[in-house]
């Protein structure tokens, strides 16, 4: 008798975490069905990378399926977003962190023009990465510029 309890709990445990699982990778499933490509140039990404997320009010609209360097030597960042979100093409991206060593995302400012980004548009209004720590080596050494 004591057995059968067992397996019943045992076995209702294991189909509690199949389905926890389950759960859990539909939610993390890759955005790139239903998403449309936009770009947005940087002059620095420190620490962004592919898979990064793109965050619009801190919910996950996309993520950053690309990062490379144009002509100019800016850092070109791809980015695949929502086909439902429509942005407004005085948006505003930036880099951001969570914390210390926390990973990038890009943060969405949505702007209040009428007219939005068609797929495989620009963002045009961007901010850097910002740097905690290059901003205490510079409160510590000081400046190298004259």
């Amino acid at each position: 008798m004591y057995d059968r309890k067992l397996e019943t709990v045992v076995g209702a445990l294991v189909l509690f975490a199949a389905i926890f699982f389950a759960v859990f990778i539909y939610c993390s499933r890759d955005v790139s069905n239903n998403s449309n490509i936009l770009i947005a140039k940087f002059s620095d990404v420190n620490g962004l990378k592919t898979g990064s997320n793109v965050l619009l009010n801190g919910v996950r609209v996309g993520q950053v399926s690309k990062c490379m360097l144009d002509h100019e030597f800016n850092a070109v960042v791809e980015m695949l977003i929502d086909s439902s979100v429509k942005l407004p093409v005085d948006t505003l991206a930036s880099i951001s962190g969570l914390g210390l060593f926390s990973s990038k995302n890009i943060e969405l400012v949505p702007g209040t023009e009428s007219d939005v980004i068609k797929p495989g548009g620009e963002i045009s209004m961007t901010n850097p990465a910002f740097s905690i720590e290059t901003l205490i080596g510079k409160m510590l050494f000081g400046t190298t510029s004259k």
